[in-house]
């Protein structure tokens, strides 16, 4: 029963406050029309076989159609420790090529990146990327860029590398 009301809490706190999680604020500006593409969220996590995936998927640990099986977000890491960052997007009726995209930066110091192309369409996208954390400890932000014709959206969140 203490797992599902964790579980429940958590869905509550992210659907109140979902994407205020993951804006960057001093970049968060309102766009002036309706994208047709916008980054959803980014996390850290540990690696974990089978997540993320969407729920019901084979090989998801999730078996509930229309969710997302989902790794918890971390505000601490370990220098050295496997990971994966996770980036979400929707797309709303953009069709062409797209650069999904993630940086580590530590003031104005590029500490880790790596990017994926691919072909986008509308829909609910979900990437991840594994790697390993640097051996550079202190505050660090995860950002993600999706890029999509003239359209760029991101999402950052904050954690600390011990």
């Amino acid at each position: 029963m203490r797992k599902l009301q964790l579980v429940a809490a958590f869905v509550m706190a992210l659907a109140v406050c979902g994407p205020t999680f993951a804006q960057d604020s001093a970049d968060a500006v309102p766009a002036t029309s309706v994208p047709a593409v916008a980054m959803t969220s980014v996390i850290v996590a540990n690696q974990v076989p089978g997540f993320p995936c969407f729920g019901a998927a084979p090989g998801c640990g999730d078996t509930v159609p229309n969710t997302l099986g989902m790794l918890f977000p971390l505000a601490y890491v370990s220098q050295g420790t496997a990971v994966t960052y996770v980036l979400t997007f929707q797309n709303n009726s953009y069709t062409g090529p797209c650069t999904i995209a993630y940086s580590l930066t530590q003031g104005s110091t590029v500490i880790q990146s790596g990017y994926f192309n691919i072909t986008c369409g509308p829909g609910l996208y979900l990437y991840n990327f594994t790697n390993t954390i640097p051996l550079t400890p202190g505050a660090t932000m995860l950002h993600g860029l999706l890029a999509a014709g003239k359209t760029k959206s991101k999402a950052s969140m904050t954690f600390y590398i011990e």
